[in-house]
């Protein structure tokens, strides 16, 4: 089991988050053409979002051996005395947001995170090192979303209640403004005509 994500070995096959992120950067930088192209410009907009945000969930970034998580099944604690069956992965894609509230309506909760945002964290987030964001979320995946607050690892069946959401929605929170700065910063940089050539550089590692 490895302890820290590689671009060399994780992206051996040009098929994860990171060099997705740099293709469709890439593609937008572009010069326009029909409106067939401004279509697939459109699409590339899109993709690059779901890729930002794919990247900075935790386990999108996991250990292959589980596929990040989606085999460990675990029981999601939802209300005073409920629980659900679910997997782990589908915790950190869903379930803590469901349970804090932040997905009934998106726009608001949006608005929410970016207004707690300060000039300092924006600053602190910003560059366009993709593989540091990998790395990041690697590091968290492995100190908190496989990891009890206790210290004890997540195992198959455990209940995963009150103490594990209090632990993660605060890492959750920060994943999000973290995505929606770089996101921002990755759109007004291509847009502007000023994003680095090395960023965009999609080479076998």
């Amino acid at each position: 089991m490895f302890t820290e994500f590689s671009l060399e070995r994780d992206c051996a096959l040009l098929d994860c988050a990171v060099v997705g992120i740099q293709r469709f950067a890439r593609y937008l930088t572009l010069p326009p053409g029909s409106s067939r192209e401004k279509e697939r410009r459109v699409l590339s907009v899109r993709f690059l979002g779901h890729f930002v945000g794919d990247l900075h969930q935790p386990l999108h970034v996991g250990f292959a051996e589980d596929l990040g998580g989606n085999t460990i099944n675990v029981k999601w604690k939802i209300g005073a005395t409920t629980t659900i069956s679910t997997e782990l992965h589908a915790v950190w894609d869903t379930q803590i947001l469901k349970r804090a509230g932040m997905t009934l309506n998106a726009a608001a909760t949006g608005d929410m995170l970016a207004s707690q945002i300060t000039p300092a964290q924006a600053s602190m987030w910003g560059g366009f090192d993709i593989t540091s964001w990998a790395q990041e979320s690697f590091a968290l995946a492995q100190a908190r979303a496989y990891v009890k607050p206790d210290g004890t690892r997540v195992m198959q069946n455990d209940v995963l209640g009150d103490d594990y959401f209090d632990a993660a929605r605060p890492v959750v929170e920060e994943q999000l403004k973290k995505a929606g700065v770089r996101l921002a910063n990755l759109i007004e940089a291509v847009a502007s005509g000023t994003l680095p050539v090395a960023m965009i550089k999609v080479t076998k590692p």
